[in-house]
């Protein structure tokens, strides 16, 4: 059996620390690209969570208001009277010659 020589035993060292440490890099690299896409995923997913949440939300909210302050009527059935309407002259008619 041969003795090796310390310069042996530390090249054959490296050598064995360089492939671990290549297949560590890849596992880690692939790890990296699933974390990646499960990131954008879980993004994607809050994304459309808030958008729903928010049209729900502005719907209640436009609900409520509608309940509690409806448009007001444009004609009133019960009156019997009617409206009685002047022509207004404005200034700027009456600088434009207007009148």
């Amino acid at each position: 059996m041969t003795r090796e020589t310390a310069h042996q035993i530390y090249s054959r060292l490296l050598r064995q620390q360089f492939e671990h440490s290549e297949s560590d890099d890849t596992t880690k690299l692939a790890d990296c690209h699933y974390q990646q896409e499960g990131k954008a995923d879980r993004d994607n997913y809050n994304a459309i969570i808030t958008l729903i949440a928010g049209f729900i939300l502005m719907l209640l909210v436009s609900l409520i208001a509608c309940i509690f302050f409806p448009a007001p009527s444009t004609q009133d059935y019960t009156s019997t009277s009617t409206w009685d309407v002047t022509p207004v002259i404005t200034p700027v008619q009456v600088m434009m010659g207007f009148n």
